[in-house]
């Protein structure tokens, strides 16, 4: 069934949400911390940066010189296993588009982000794309999407705003846009979303 016909404009987040980046990311800290001698449990690492990198980076108690190596081992494209597009994205992004919808991008990467979207044919289907790079302060602060309201004559109540993580969602509901929630593994997380979908045969 799909659930997003009553939206016509998405802002969508990009890891863990149009992307499975979540397993390379933890294999880069990993990696990362094992040249300074350190273990660390690749699961439990996976499950922090879910939450936000800045929680694992903290956990783990990075310095500025691993933090560096870190961003580095991120993006090493032959680093195994590789940031892979979810199943059914494409088709979701053209049912999308062929009803006159767009799309938007609000994510926390840098311009790899572009450049992962341009190897998988996508970058042409977003109307914007707003990267760290753009200098709007970090989710949940709602000011990246209100310049896209404002930008783009968005209407609010026809825009919702799509991640898997609650500081996607906040940032949603703070600029009084709809939310949607990526519930990956069908889990039933407690979210603040308005909905939630488990497969992008849902949207469209």
């Amino acid at each position: 069934m799909i659930i997003t016909e009553k939206y016509d404009n998405f802002i969508w987040d990009f890891d863990g949400t149009l992307f499975n980046s979540y397993p390379h990311t933890a294999q880069a800290l990993v990696l990362t911390l094992k040249d300074s001698g350190r273990e660390i449990d690749v699961n439990e690492a996976e499950k922090l940066l879910r939450i936000t990198v800045g929680t694992a980076v903290r956990h783990y108690g990075l310095t500025e010189q691993e933090r560096e190596a870190f961003n580095k081992y991120e993006l090493t494209d032959e680093l195994e296993p590789v940031i892979k597009i979810y199943d059914g994205v494409l088709d979701a992004f053209k049912r999308i588009l062929s009803r006159g919808g767009r799309h938007f991008l609000f994510t926390h990467r840098d311009k790899k982000a572009p450049e992962i979207l341009g190897r998988h044919g996508m970058l042409g289907l977003f109307t914007e794309v707003i990267t760290v790079e753009n200098g709007f302060p970090y989710k949940p602060a709602p000011d990246a999407i209100e310049y896209l309201v404002k930008e783009h004559s968005l209407d609010k109540d026809k825009t919702v705003m799509i991640g898997d993580r609650e500081i996607d969602i906040g940032s949603g509901v703070n600029a009084g846009v709809h939310t949607l929630f990526f519930d990956e593994f069908c889990v039933s997380p407690k979210t603040q979303a308005e909905e939630i979908y488990t497969s992008f045969e849902q949207i469209g």
